[in-house]
């Protein structure tokens, strides 16, 4: 079962579902291809732990606030395959 959360974009939903014992409580952001009719349009969804959701936020509102950082995608890519 999930719950739907209120996003003040008509193409973007977020939807909270319970990612079982290891990851605990998730998010999935989708964002859909027509404001109009969700179902029969096509979309795209990422789905984040809490942890990543902040993250993801953090960085999101240093975007919006003209405050982001660039890095470089090598960075990027030796830190994924570190973890």
């Amino acid at each position: 079962m999930s719950t739907e959360f209120e996003v003040k974009l008509p193409s973007v939903a977020l939807n909270r579902y319970w990612g079982g014992a290891s990851k605990k409580s998730c998010v999935q952001v989708t964002q859909y291809n027509s404001k109009l009719n969700r179902s029969n349009y096509g979309y795209h969804a990422i789905q984040l732990t809490k942890k990543d959701a902040g993250i993801l936020g953090k960085a999101l509102l240093d975007f919006s606030k003209h405050k982001e950082k660039d890095i470089s995608v090598t960075k990027v890519l030796e830190d994924w395959e570190n973890e």
